[in-house]
Order: structure tokens, then C-alpha cells, then sequence
């Protein structure tokens, strides 16, 4: 079995949470459990916006077998562009999916909502209007592409991580390990059901 998980910050992590604690390991080490010997790829790269997902991430994920895939993005999309544009939003996720789907009907696809970080951070006003619209129109697109795709979502605006100063890193924004276990939880818990955390 090969996990590839994909995406940004919250799946490649930061200097305080070290590879073995971010989420992606953490529910890599949950397959090795279940399965065995399982080969375990993070591609995702701290900072990068869709389109740069898909150009970087997306060859080394499909150079070997997808069992399981997780990409999440979209958050420096919104955070990084004065002006998100949610149609390349769309169409870089549609095709990153689409590539990973064609690669094996089926595997287990992963992604997650947006949080609205305009609940979190002090914007000023119009900028936390653009955060919050940009945000609800990204996450209409992830909806879109996962019904499109048969891609299971997990739910991030209800994970502790965004709840609480303990669950966040010294800048206040990123997860801190105790938020990587916390998405960690949210994402087995939205994946109840699914036979491939099925235990004995």
C-alpha cells in the first residue's frame, strides 16, 4: 500500500511540528498499523497555492502506485492573493483529482474544507470580507470536486485545532502538534465506515 499526502503548511508542517508529528505521519503510521509495511510519500511543500501544488507535487505523487492520497490546498490561494481567483482554484483541483482518480478508480481520495480564517485572524474589515467570501466559494468548489471525484472530506471547522490557543503554533496560525493531532482525529473520525481503517 503507498499513501502520498499533498497539499501545503498543514500537511507539510512547520519547525515545531518535525516530521512524525504532523497529521499526514500520524495517520500514515495509523495504515502501518492496519496493513503493514506501507509506503508513505509527503510531498507537500510550506507556502505553496494550487497552481503550485499541481506543478510541483503532482509527478512525484503519481510516479508510484495511489492507494491512498490526501491534497489539501487552497488556504495561500486566499491568504497570498488580493484578488483569489476561484475558477484556477477550480480547475487545478479538478485536475489534480482527475489525475489522481485515473490513477486507481478505487482509491481512497482525502481533502478538507477551508478553515475561515477570518474568524481567527485581526483583519481589517475589508479584507475579512474578501477572506471569509473567498473562503466560502473555495469551499464550494472542494464540494463540488469531491462529489465529482468520490473524494471524502473532512470537516476542519469543527476540529479543535482552530479552537483554541493550545492548539496553535507561536505564530498563532499554523497548528501547533497537539492541532496535528487534532486534525489528525478529525480526519479518521470523517472516514468512519471506510473498510480500509476497518479493524479486525
Amino acid at each position: 500500500m503507498r499513501y502520498v499526502a499533498m497539499g501545503d503548511s498543514l500537511t507539510a508542517g512547520i519547525d515545531e511540528t518535525p516530521p512524525g508529528t504532523r497529521w499526514a505521519d500520524l495517520f500514515a503510521d495509523r495504515l502501518a498499523e492496519l496493513h503493514g509495511d506501507v509506503a508513505y510519500d509527503n510531498v507537500a511543500v510550506y507556502g505553496m497555492k494550487s497552481e503550485e501544488v499541481r506543478a510541483v507535487q503532482l509527478e512525484p505523487a503519481l510516479a508510484g502506485p495511489v492507494d491512498v492520497a490526501s491534497l489539501i490546498c487552497g488556504g495561500n490561494d486566499i491568504m497570498k492573493l488580493t484578488a483569489p481567483a476561484t475558477d484556477v482554484f477550480a480547475a487545478e483541483m479538478d485536475a489534480m483529482f482527475g489525475a489522481l482518480r485515473a490513477q486507481n478508480a478505487e482509491a481512497l481520495l482525502i481533502s478538507a474544507n477551508i478553515v475561515d480564517m477570518s474568524e481567527i485572524l485581526p483583519y481589517r474589515e475589508r479584507s475579512r470580507a474578501r477572506v471569509k467570501s473567498s473562503t466560502a466559494e473555495f469551499n464550494a468548489v472542494i464540494d463540488d470536486v469531491a462529489a465529482r471525484y468520490g473524494v471524502r472530506i473532512v470537516d476542519m471547522s469543527s476540529a479543535p485545532s482552530v479552537a483554541g490557543p493550545e492548539f496553535l503554533a507561536s505564530d498563532g496560525y499554523h497548528p501547533s502538534i497537539a492541532g496535528q493531532r487534532a486534525i489528525y482525529e478529525a480526519v479518521v473520525a470523517s472516514l468512519a465506515g471506510e473498510p480500509l481503517l476497518a479493524t479486525a
